[in-house]
């Protein structure tokens, strides 16, 4: 994407910069990638940009008008690090736009109507009735069974089992040795939106999936794909039925997630961490290690390695189980 391509689509100023520059991706603000556009609607996310290494980039920031104005020295500080800085007096409606032209452009290469000829899996069991993409990687002694889907550009392991009637959509890449059971969708758009002037303004999201090697998931899960990057599931998950990991997930290795367990975007739990059944993490929410999440509990913000936690809003477990007590001995008076 061209600067005069930039500008257009954030109806935006550019406040400095090269207009010959093109950007191919867009990154975050807390790990902005060379060639990347970074958007920063908020002092939360100037500042992690600004707590990133002090170092020049060939990437450009689309900064919301108003945060530039009341930002002046921190804005200053911008100026030897990157390559354009672009003002938008809608930096929400600027995503919408901006990500919907990545999306066209990454899903333009694929033919959706014609399947790969399975012969060239001849190392792998494929069953009928099974459609494969362009651009689709399948391991030794690995297992598609029938009905499945794997719309392109999709990598699997060896010795993996993929059920009936999985789709697995483009930008996925799944290890060795794992299980996907049946009517379960790895890569889906995530849940995003903006609303801007009376409707649902859509994130387009192309970031994709990352799973490791020994995971298993459940049947009818969902495993939506990031906006930018991936969906990260880490070696060793182990993740049961109607379970919903949305965009920008990042599970550490040997995650529990029980039946109905549900993630919000952006929620990360570190290693050997456990959910209960029908547990949900609120967006942005971090668990650290081999934190216990009790069945039935909403967790609404982060908690150190080690909690046990229950209820809503999600308390520790001793404290839970105190108030349950207390209002139980209320209700029989």
């Amino acid at each position: 994407m061209l600067v005069d391509q930039l500008i257009d689509l954030s109806q935006g100023e550019l406040i400095f910069g090269v207009k010959e520059s093109s950007f191919n991706l867009v990154s975050k603000a807390s790990n902005p990638l060379d060639g990347s556009i970074v958007f920063v609607n908020s002092l939360k996310f100037l500042n992690k940009y600004l707590e990133t290494e002090d170092k020049p980039h060939s990437h450009c920031i689309v900064i919301d008008h108003q945060l530039l104005e009341s930002e002046v020295e921190k804005v200053k500080n911008l100026k030897n690090r990157i390559q354009c800085l672009i003002s938008t007096q809608n930096t929400d409606q600027a995503i919408c736009y901006i990500s919907k032209f990545f999306y066209d452009q990454y899903y333009s290469k694929f033919e959706f109507n014609k399947s790969s000829n399975h012969n060239k899996y001849e190392s792998s069991y494929i069953s009928e009735n099974v459609f494969i993409g362009p651009s689709v990687k399948i391991g030794n002694n690995s297992k598609i069974h029938a009905g499945v889907v794997l719309m392109g550009d999709i990598e699997i392991g060896e010795n993996s089992e993929i059920f009936p009637n999985v789709t697995v959509y483009p930008n996925v890449r799944i290890g060795e040795n794992c299980r996907i059971h049946s009517q379960s969708v790895i890569g889906s758009d995530g849940f995003g939106y903006k609303f801007i002037n009376g409707k649902h303004l859509k994130i387009w999201h192309y970031g994709g999936v990352r799973i490791g090697n020994d995971v298993e998931i459940g049947a009818s899960t969902c495993i939506d794909g990031g906006t930018f990057s991936p969906t990260k599931i880490g070696d060793g998950c182990i993740i049961d039925n109607q379970v919903q990991i949305a965009h920008n997930c990042e599970l550490g290795k040997y995650v529990v997630l029980c039946g109905k367990a549900g993630l919000a975007g952006s929620a990360s739990l570190e290693d050997y961490c456990v959910l209960g059944g029908g547990a949900g993490i609120g967006p942005d929410c971090h668990l650290g290690k081999g934190c216990k999440v009790g069945g039935g509990g909403l967790v609404n913000r982060s908690w150190p390695a080690g909690s046990t936690i229950s209820g809503y809003p999600a308390v520790e477990l001793r404290q839970w189980k105190r108030s349950v007590i207390k209002l139980q001995r209320l209700a029989s008076e």
